[in-house]
């Protein structure tokens, strides 16, 4: 059902593709049409990406999400001492509500004010493109979250171990230095280092390339704001208040 659902979507992309080539209204000046037409068609080509390797690569995604449950269950039961895992999940929740709230909220108000411009070329039909981007770089910045959570406790627990070689004065008293020279500690740190390792391994496979088009959507999109922005605030185009909602659109690819 996954599948024909992300087939469906992929379709979709096409189908609006080709609409928003055919219903093009006529831009002023060369320039600003190749920029346009470039903008929106890698908007394209990024949804396509995105969802292709929704398709292609499921297995990977799914070892992942495996591959973070090892690791939190890794450190809890092979570093058992004052491991701060619980504090991620409310973090990560944060993190996604403040970059979903701060989506919706800067979106709402750059639609309130394009709605009144001319020459958007493709903005309407690009827009479904930047909802779909918008979810994944959501997506990705949860993940990498969660990530960098794992790592800190494993670097806490390393900062422990240098603490304990080469500055005994700074030793905590809560924590049993004693037990973290042992053969069994320090594999389980060399192990949990490892998952770590192919998970980042396994994220770079199955969100790779999707990273890439995204990065370089969103530089394109950066330029394309603020040169319609230029052209406006010169009085090259009917309204000269193009920057204001330029502004809004910008704020949370700046925030990410």
């Amino acid at each position: 059902m996954k599948a024909i659902c992300l087939y469906v979507q992929l379709g979709g992309i096409c189908a609006v593709f080709v609409k928003g080539l055919v219903a093009l209204k006529p831009i002023p000046g060369m320039a600003s049409e190749a920029v346009s037409t470039l903008l929106f068609g890698l908007q394209a080509s990024t949804s396509i990406v995105i969802v292709a390797e929704g398709l292609w690569r499921q297995q990977q995604h799914e070892a992942f999400l495996r591959l973070l449950h090892e690791i939190e269950f890794s450190l809890k039961l092979r570093l058992r001492e004052d491991i701060k895992l619980d504090c991620w999940a409310s973090r990560a929740r944060w993190h996604l509500k403040y970059l979903l709230w701060l989506s919706l909220i800067c979106f709402v108000v750059a639609l309130y004010h394009f709605k009144q411009l001319q020459h958007l070329a493709y903005y309407w039909h690009g827009l479904w493109y930047n909802i779909i981007i918008r979810l994944r770089i959501i997506q990705l910045c949860v993940y990498v979250c969660v990530l960098r959570n794992y790592m800190e406790c494993l670097c806490l627990k390393l900062q422990q171990l240098v603490t304990y070689r080469t500055a005994p004065s700074q030793q905590l008293l809560d924590i049993n230095y004693e037990k973290m020279q042992t053969l069994a500690y320090l594999l389980a740190i060399k192990d949990i280092y490892d998952l770590l390792y192919k998970a980042f391994e396994l994220l770079n496979e199955f969100a790779g390339w999707s990273l890439f088009v995204i990065i370089t959507c969103y530089i394109l999109d950066y330029g394309c704001a603020l040169y319609f922005s230029l052209l406006s605030y010169e009085g090259f185009l009917e309204s000269s208040a193009y920057y204001v909602p330029a502004f809004w659109w910008l704020v949370p690819m700046t925030a990410t």
